[in-house]
């Protein structure tokens, strides 16, 4: 949890420069994936694959998890949701797992800052 913590403040510390990316609140929790709004994400993640960096595009589909759940036994009525649907369309989480040094965590945010 510690290493997630750190990572997750470099991360704050190092995207939070850029005006093109939205960060949510950061209190210092331990996250499992660090959230960033961003405009298209899917191209994001595309241009860093090419430089073996893999985000988690996942909640960037749809918000509500998994992306091709029945609606219908859920009875979630889309557009019903216009806030968390569009948070959902520009979501892309980064890594905080311990094979995420923090070399590396500076190294994503320069990839992304390069990207966008």
């Amino acid at each position: 949890l510690e290493h997630r913590k750190h990572i997750a403040q470099i991360y704050q510390e190092e995207l939070s420069k850029e005006p093109k990316i939205k960060l949510f609140n950061f209190d210092s929790s331990p996250l499992l994936g660090f959230p960033i709004l961003v405009d298209r994400p899917r191209k994001l993640h595309k241009n860093l694959l090419k430089r073996r960096i893999q985000l988690n595009l996942e909640w960037s589909k749809t918000n509500i998890l998994p992306a091709d759940i029945n609606h219908k036994r859920t009875q979630y009525i889309p557009n019903s949701s216009k806030n968390s649907e569009s948070v959902a369309k520009k979501l892309i989480y980064l890594p905080t797992h311990i094979h995420i040094t923090p070399k590396k965590a500076y190294k994503v945010c320069r990839q992304i800052i390069n990207e966008l």
